[in-house]
């Protein structure tokens, strides 16, 4: 019968610090499996089998987070006939970020983070998502 080869994984942060501990403690069956993922886990990671070795990176993203302090959030308002009103919605992330407004259900069009309305009418009344 043949020899099973040896697999090792070795893990490299972005600081270019190279550690097998990290890896050894997710290695299973020749299938590195990462749960609980956190920014420390970023960096490449490398199989080795002998003399061969793959090597792969991980980039891990934050999701969107809003920005509270910088937003007019959706309260309920009372607008004269005729003024404008503007709602915004700023938040931040790492992958580029879209904005969908409603209006009663409805999608309506805006400009990203914030939704102009020049001159209110009464079928602006409504919910605003």
């Amino acid at each position: 019968s043949r020899p099973v080869p040896s697999v090792s994984w070795v893990y490299k942060t972005n600081d270019n610090e190279a550690t097998d501990n990290k890896a050894e403690n997710l290695f299973d069956h020749s299938i590195l499996v990462l749960s609980g993922v956190t920014m420390d886990d970023e960096g490449v990671y490398t199989c080795i089998v002998g003399v061969a070795n793959f090597s792969a990176t991980l980039t891990i993203n934050r999701p969107p987070v809003l920005d509270v302090n910088n937003s007019i959030l959706l309260e309920t308002r009372n607008i004269l006939f005729g003024a404008p009103f503007t709602l915004s919605c700023n938040a931040s992330g790492d992958d580029e970020l879209v904005w969908l407004w409603y209006h009663n259900g409805l999608m309506v069009e805006a400009s990203g983070s914030s939704l102009v309305v020049p001159s209110s009418s009464l079928a602006d009344s409504g919910i605003y998502q």
